[in-house]
């Protein structure tokens, strides 16, 4: 995990199990990082932390991504050319095929449209890069998610897709 630990600080974390962890040190390799425990970082992922915790964010996370999981799975009726939606808390990506098979060129379209019409921050990942990733901010609210499907309807109906 990268910058989002520190809310912008740089910063990151490692999160494994407790086996690969301990095969670190096994193999006589000693982890070095030059940046690693100074006091401001380890201030500011301490305040990060405490915000998440005391603010809900967790739970409010898994909740309005469900919420934007679902809105954006209701467009698959209406648009074929969604052929997945898939969601783990604010992260949710939303796959575009024709004819079964990836459509890159789409995904493109839809990108450039999301940003620069309805200022809906997105980017297309992916092997084939036919896949539009939404990673919101921790405050997004379910309106603000209702906008990103109303978008992403708007445009898969502007491109008759």
């Amino acid at each position: 995990m990268g910058t989002l630990v520190g809310n912008g600080h740089p910063m990151a974390a490692v999160v494994t199990m407790k086996e690969v962890a301990d095969s670190f040190g096994a193999c006589g390799i000693e982890y070095f990082n030059t940046f690693g425990g100074n006091p401001v970082s380890m201030a500011i992922g301490d305040a990060v932390l405490s915000v998440v915790a005391d603010e809900g964010l967790q739970r409010h996370s898994a909740e309005v991504g469900a919420h934007l999981t679902r809105g954006l799975r209701g467009l698959m009726k209406a648009h074929q050319s969604i052929g997945a939606v898939h969601g783990f808390g604010l992260y949710v990506v939303v796959e575009f095929v024709q004819d079964r098979e990836p459509d890159t060129e789409l995904a493109e379209d839809v990108k450039w449209l999301m940003l620069n019409e309805h200022k809906v921050i997105v980017s297309t990942d992916h092997v084939y890069g036919n896949v539009l990733k939404f990673r919101p901010p921790l405050c997004i609210t379910r309106e603000d998610c209702q906008h990103i499907v109303d978008s992403l309807d708007s445009v898969l109906t502007e491109l008759s897709l």
